[in-house]
């Protein structure tokens, strides 16, 4: 399963006059040494999807804010990032030593006893946006796409036309498909699928410019040379 690690603020030190408490810096100590891996909620309710959105697998402090490293499903992470959901909901325990729930939220706010158990103390957090950083994963992923193209077509396995089509599966980084049984990555399969068949380049599709990049490697395929080729001066080949 392909994941998406982002970094979430959680909460700082200081008084909380409306919540009757005051979390110091030693307070965020014991929870980051009382840490374990939680499931990611939504809303604070039990689903389905509980754990399978995200986890939060650490915690560490910045001076007086405590953050905490959240690994997404890099699918549900597309939908999340989409939508917009970046707040967060953050449950302590009364002795402020552990932290007991971590939830996506709309609209942060106030436990309440439908909701929360009694004995917890909620804050509010936020994953921040960072457009830099998610430009710049777009753009690892479409570089990665581009190095497999090049090499798949130098093989003779896709085409220019073909090739807007394997760009998509290839940047479809969390997509998923059944095979064999199980659930496995899309982008994973179609290379797996592009490395099976044999090179299969139809020379009528071929443009000028598609020959005269093919070529080299054609030639060295037909076991013909460039010089051969000017001398006989056609495409029409015959295999």
């Amino acid at each position: 399963m392909n994941t998406i690690e982002k970094e979430a603020k959680l909460f700082e030190a200081g008084k909380y006059p409306d919540k009757n408490t005051e979390i110091t810096t030693e307070d965020l100590d014991a929870i980051i040494a009382n840490a374990h891996r939680l499931p990611l909620k939504i809303e604070h309710t039990d689903t389905p999807l509980d754990g399978v959105l995200g986890t939060v697998t650490q915690l560490y402090r910045k001076g007086t804010e405590l953050f905490g490293k959240i690994l997404f499903n890099a699918h549900a992470w597309k939908l999340l990032s989409e939508a917009g959901a970046r707040k967060l909901s953050v449950a302590i325990t009364p002795d402020k030593k552990r932290i007991t729930e971590v939830s996506l939220v709309r609209f942060p706010r106030v436990a309440d006893a439908a909701v929360f158990k009694t004995d917890s103390i909620l804050f509010v957090g936020e994953i921040p946006a960072n457009p830099e950083a998610d430009a710049m994963a777009d753009i690892i992923v479409s570089m990665k796409a581009d190095n497999k193209i090049a090499r798949y077509r130098r093989e003779g396995k896709i085409t220019k036309a073909s090739e807007p089509f394997a760009r998509a599966l290839f940047e479809e980084a969390g997509a998923t498909v059944r095979f064999e049984g199980a659930k496995k990555n899309l982008a994973h399969i179609f290379e797996e699928f592009l490395k099976a068949m044999p090179a299969a380049v139809n020379f009528s599709e071929l443009t000028t410019d598609d020959r005269e990049e093919e070529t080299p490697e054609l030639l060295k395929r037909l076991g013909v040379t460039a010089d051969q080729v000017r001398k006989y001066n056609t495409w029409e080949v015959n295999i």
